[in-house]
């Protein structure tokens, strides 16, 4: 039996939920813990997933398994237990949080190392599971934010951002810019001057008829929800080409959007001092995505 979690929780566990799921075992959040020897902890040597919870279902379930199988094949690391397996913790966690409508973060470590980069071939993983308070969604119209142009670059022959590792120094740095210049993100070029994508989100540009989004060979994450925006697109008959983006093709957008699964299409209002209206085509896609979450 588990015991009661303490309802004392520290600042840090505001927006958590009180139980989550840690080596296979549901155990308090607060006084959960992992050894500093494990090695996403000392290096990052991990990937993990952030899931959207509506209505008690996990959204994009399938391609959020597809990329973490991907990500741990890709370090070496392997998954203890299927899809199946997976789905039912993930489940078992909502219903005991009782978290209709949450964040959930899947996390697999290497697990506990010698210390050095090179990993030890008998590690075990580690595996958590997370619940997080989820961000409302208008049910008009999408949120919109500022970006400034991040210094930043990420390179497009980067492996990095290839999957979703849990070594996120460079999105941080990117974030940490742009709160600190006053924006809700950077737009990060890569070294050619073409736009890859914000701290966490994809990047789309819409230009006349059509829409524009950066290629995943430019240096950019393959997003679950921008598959998912682009395949909308396509239901509605509208162009989505995936191409290099210049710094340039922003002056000639008719707008701006950024999607990522937490709140799913977001209208960048402005970048640096460039102001893009709200445009139809967003508002569409945003309404085609709130009926595909609430279809489950």
């Amino acid at each position: 039996m588990t015991s009661q979690p303490d309802t004392a929780h520290p600042d840090w566990m505001e927006g958590t939920y009180p139980w989550c799921w840690l080596r296979g075992q549901v155990v308090n959040t607060a006084s959960a813990t992992v050894s500093i020897m494990d090695r996403g902890f000392l290096y990052g040597d991990g990937v993990f997933e952030t899931i959207r919870i509506h209505q008690g279902k996990p959204f994009q379930w399938a391609r959020h398994w597809v990329r973490l199988q991907q990500g741990c094949e890709s370090l070496g690391i392997p998954i203890q237990g299927n899809e199946d397996a997976w789905t039912e913790q993930l489940h078992a966690l909502i219903n005991k949080n009782q978290a209709g409508n949450a964040l959930a973060r899947v996390h697999i470590s290497r697990g506990l190392g010698p210390r050095g980069y090179a990993p030890s071939s008998d590690s075990a993983p580690t595996s958590i599971i997370t619940l997080h308070r989820a961000p409302a969604l208008p049910p008009d119209r999408p949120q919109q934010w500022n970006l400034m142009i991040s210094e930043i670059r990420t390179p497009s022959f980067s492996l990095m951002p290839k999957w979703k590792s849990c070594n996120k120094l460079h999105q941080i740095m990117v974030k940490n810019e742009a709160l600190n210049a006053g924006f809700d993100d950077g737009l990060v070029l890569n070294e050619h001057q073409n736009l890859t994508e914000t701290s966490s989100g994809n990047l789309f540009l819409i230009l006349g008829n059509r829409i524009q989004t950066p290629t995943t060979e430019c240096g950019i994450l393959n997003g679950t929800t921008r598959q998912l925006l682009i395949e909308l697109a396509s239901s509605l008959g509208l162009e989505c080409q995936e191409s290099p983006c210049h710094l340039d093709t922003i002056h000639k957008a008719d707008s701006v959007f950024a999607t990522l699964c937490s709140f799913g299409l977001v209208h960048i209002q402005r970048i640096e001092d460039q102001i893009f209206p709200l445009h139809p085509v967003e508002e569409s896609l945003y309404q085609a995505y709130l009926k595909r979450l609430n279809a489950g």
